[in-house]
């Protein structure tokens, strides 16, 4: 088998980049030992290999890519975690799409994993100490959720795992959170108050909105000047369908048949428009209430007859910089703690050393098709 060493720092830009999104934030204890952030059984942490939906889509393939630090990651990691992301994604790794979104996005899946095996590492050179415990108490509190533990051994094997390879999985979870949380953590001070003010004036819309309607509209229209009896013609066919929709006939559905108005292909979705839009229509009908899921009564306008139907009402946001301060505060911090961890993990790729083992399956699988 071919080796052949390469710089780590050849590795694409945007290695760091996604695992920045992969990997979320939080601080943990400063303390030697793991002890603080443990996952919770129904919190998974977000380093975790996403779940297969089920053996099928665990891959076993023994041939390693390339080494880092002499820690090796293999062609069925890497598709492990493909398959389980196209998984979530609602896509087959077998379907025609599958396979098109699987050439794309195993470079970003590579990455991942090169980077959480540096965090990993970096419980060496952090001095983390693991606390076996830890472990058994996060799986004995996922075994709870089970009627039995015949029954939880069952639903591992459904994923095609051992509980040994699931206690593993949890120690490396665990091991990861802390480093993660203590690289993060490290220096992060409270944002003085112009910090925290000129973040909320460069982001003043969103904590300024309008009220906003998600509106759908069903128009029978009518040409300009019409005689009397096109005008009559249209109402009878829209005031019947106003009387099908109050019996229980869906809105949308009968927009994209009847409607001869804008985006009728989409059963007349006019996006979210402010109150006032909505308003003109309704200067007619001041007996109209506008609510959610409430359809106007047939409406006159110059250039035919319409229904309006707010599918939404998204009440208007107004929030003051006092009241924004707190939300504010957390994510200047979560800014100095996702800069942090980008350092790191800059500094321990330039000096990791990467082996690439097999270069035709580097090839394929850290390069975007």
């Amino acid at each position: 088998m071919c080796k052949v060493n390469v710089p780590m720092t050849k590795m694409r830009k945007a290695t760091l980049i996604f695992t920045l999104f992969t990997i979320t934030m939080g601080c943990g204890s400063p303390d030697d030992t793991v002890s603080a952030k443990a996952p919770q059984p129904n919190q998974p942490l977000s380093l975790e290999t996403p779940t297969p939906a089920g053996p099928a889509e665990r891959d076993t393939d023994p041939r390693v890519v390339l080494k880092i630090n002499g820690d090796p990651i293999t062609m069925g990691e890497i598709n492990t975690m493909a398959y389980a992301v196209l998984h979530q994604s609602g896509l087959s790794p077998y379907s025609p799409e599958g396979q098109k979104a699987l050439l794309s996005i195993r470079p970003n899946i590579l990455n991942t994993l090169l980077s959480l095996r540096l965090l990993k590492q970096g419980a060496k050179k952090l001095k983390v100490k693991m606390d076996p415990s830890l472990v058994e108490k996060h799986i004995e509190a996922v075994k709870s959720r089970y009627s039995s533990e015949k029954e939880f051994l069952r639903s591992l094997e459904k994923e095609g795992m051992t509980l040994e390879a699931y206690r593993n999985n949890v120690t490396d979870e665990i091991i990861v959170q802390t480093v993660k949380d203590r690289i993060m953590g490290e220096g992060v001070v409270e944002p003085t108050d112009e910090e925290v003010e000129e973040f909320y004036n460069a982001h003043l819309k969103d904590f300024k909105k309008p009220e906003m309607i998600h509106l759908c509209l069903l128009m029978i229209g009518y040409p300009e000047n019409p005689a009397m009896e096109q005008k009559s013609e249209a109402f009878s066919i829209i005031n019947r369908l106003y009387f099908r929709i109050l019996a229980g006939e869906n809105f949308e559905e009968l927009a994209t048949t009847y409607s001869t108005g804008p985006n009728k292909e989409k059963g007349g979705d006019l996006g979210y428009k402010p109150r006032e839009y909505v308003q003109k229509y309704l200067e007619n009908a001041p007996e109209y209430q506008l609510a959610a899921g409430n359809v106007t009564p047939v409406l006159e306008t110059p250039t035919g007859y319409v229904l309006l139907y707010p599918k939404e009402i998204v009440p208007k946001k107004d929030v003051s910089l006092e009241q924004a301060s707190q939300e504010i505060r957390g994510i200047l911090k979560d800014r100095q703690k996702a800069r942090n961890l980008q350092r790191w993990l800059n500094s321990q790729t330039e000096s990791a050393k990467m082996e690439v083992v097999d270069p035709d399956l580097y090839k394929l699988v850290s390069v975007s098709q």
